[in-house]
């Protein structure tokens, strides 16, 4: 099913699994009749209050669970690639920035230069605060450390949109970080002369966000409780450089690592079903789409991929590297959809679930796609796919925390387990166990960024307990 008509507001969007918890709804609703509330199973889906709703509609036509708004995708363009004006691998000049982002601190230096040459006024940024939540924060500002506390990405549920509600001031310019998910909202909302006052987009590269449960599942495996921790970083490059691995900061205020195997192995287990369905994880609808640079770099300071898709992208990257703070070396296409972001094993996953999805006989995601941009999927491969699917449904569909949490805990040590036992996985483990110990062999630096506390005023110390 996929008639437009058959969507008034957002509860069938909800009640088919396809709210990727944006909070583009809450935004636009004229009557403050739409909230969002934490699931059972850790998704953040919107709720809609049918006492004070008007069916305006307007919630259904920015929602980018269910559909884009026609003539959003450039016509004769691939929608998994996009139009791509320029691709570079990025760094930012700035040694001590580019310590504390996830990658090459790309986004981060492209506001600060955006807002230092009056392009924007504020920034829309998500903080993960150290204040225990666990629970991402949603900010719109102009302030440099308020930014620069918003590096690092956030592999979970972010209400980013619902900031366009009450941010908005008069003849403001803004410019706005988010997954694929957040700009699709954002153009469906500008097609019907919304948020024009977003003036620039920086799309985060997304393999899918997990339920709020992968975070609880990390800590676990980390040896603690939710109780100790208070803040939270699923990629840190303090311990052992870039690409990062999972940090964690407890109430005494020592750093706990966790290598970043287990959060790859683990988080397909808690993607919501919305994210199987997504076909735009590079971002095709920003201005520029930023990723890390995976097998174009192995910096350990870290480096980002960094598609342009607009003129007003090329002329902002353009004007921060005449300025000096950004590096940028260009990279071939080729190399950019193929071994750095898989393009094809990513069109072949959004093939193999449209399909199975559309099997189910739910409400099927409208994105305007042809057929000829699908993949050929094998039958073994289809298997498996179904599955995930099966998985991502059945959790879905629990209506206790505690069951959720327990279904997941199995599955998620499951997937650990297969994914150790994969010889090529293997053998890098085994690689990075072997730089542990010899890293542990040399004498302690105080310079070295992960056994440092600066931000308290703290000795240097070594993490208090690592996990392999």
């Amino acid at each position: 099913m996929k008639a437009a008509s058959a969507v008034q507001n957002v509860d069938a969007v909800v009640a088919n699994y396809l709210c990727t918890g944006c909070g583009a709804c809450v935004a636009v609703c004229p009557q403050d009749a739409v909230g969002m509330v934490e699931t059972a199973w850790g998704a953040l889906y919107a709720n809609r209050d049918g006492a004070r709703c008007v069916d305006c509609g307007l919630c259904a036509a920015v929602c980018p669970g269910w559909h884009l708004e026609e003539g959003t995708l450039p016509q004769g363009v691939d929608p998994f690639t996009g139009r791509v004006l320029a691709a570079y691998i990025c760094q930012a000049t700035d040694r001590r920035l580019l310590a504390d982002a996830q990658s090459g601190g790309v986004a981060t230096v492209l506001l600060y230069h955006l807002l230092e040459s009056n392009e924007v006024d504020r920034a829309i940024v998500t903080q993960m605060p150290e204040d225990g939540t666990l629970r991402p924060r949603v900010l719109v500002t102009g302030d440099r450390q308020e930014i620069a506390k918003a590096c690092g990405s956030k592999y979970c549920p972010v209400p980013l949109n619902a900031a366009l509600k009450t941010a908005i001031r008069p003849e403001e310019k803004l410019a706005l970080v988010g997954l694929g998910c957040h700009i699709h909202a954002l153009r469906n909302a500008q097609v019907h002369g919304l948020h024009k006052s977003v003036r620039f987009s920086i799309g985060l590269i997304c393999s899918g966000v997990g339920a709020y449960g992968h975070i609880d599942h990390l800590i676990g495996r980390a040896g603690l409780s939710r109780a100790q921790v208070v803040g939270f970083r699923f990629k840190s490059k303090k311990w052992q450089g870039w690409p990062g691995d999972v940090a964690m900061r407890t109430r005494d205020g020592v750093e706990h690592n966790l290598l970043r195997a287990a959060f790859v192995s683990s988080r397909s287990v808690f993607a919501p079903p919305c994210c199987r369905l997504c076909f735009d994880q590079l971002n095709v609808l920003s201005d520029v789409s930023v990723g890390d640079a995976h097998h174009l770099s192995d910096d350990p300071a870290g480096a980002s991929l960094v598609l342009v898709r607009t003129q007003a992208g090329l002329d902002a990257l353009g004007s921060a590297a005449s300025a000096g703070v950004l590096k940028l070396t260009p990279v071939e296409m080729h190399e950019a959809f193929g071994t750095c972001q898989t393009i094809e094993l990513r069109r072949q996953a959004w093939t193999a679930y449209t399909r199975l999805w559309r099997q189910s006989q739910r409400m099927e995601p409208d994105f305007g796609i042809e057929d000829r941009w699908a993949a050929h999927v094998t039958r073994r491969a289809m298997a498996a796919y179904r599955r995930k699917l099966m998985w991502t449904l059945r959790v879905a569909g629990f209506g206790s925390p505690e069951q959720a949490r327990r279904a997941q805990e199995r599955r998620a040590l499951a997937e650990e387990l297969l994914a150790s036992a994969h010889p090529v996985r293997l053998a890098k483990r085994l690689k990075r166990i072997l730089a542990l110990s010899l890293r542990a062999l040399r004498p302690p630096a105080s310079d070295h960024p992960g056994r440092t506390n600066q931000a308290a005023g703290k000795d240097p110390i070594p993490p208090k307990e690592t996990k392999l």
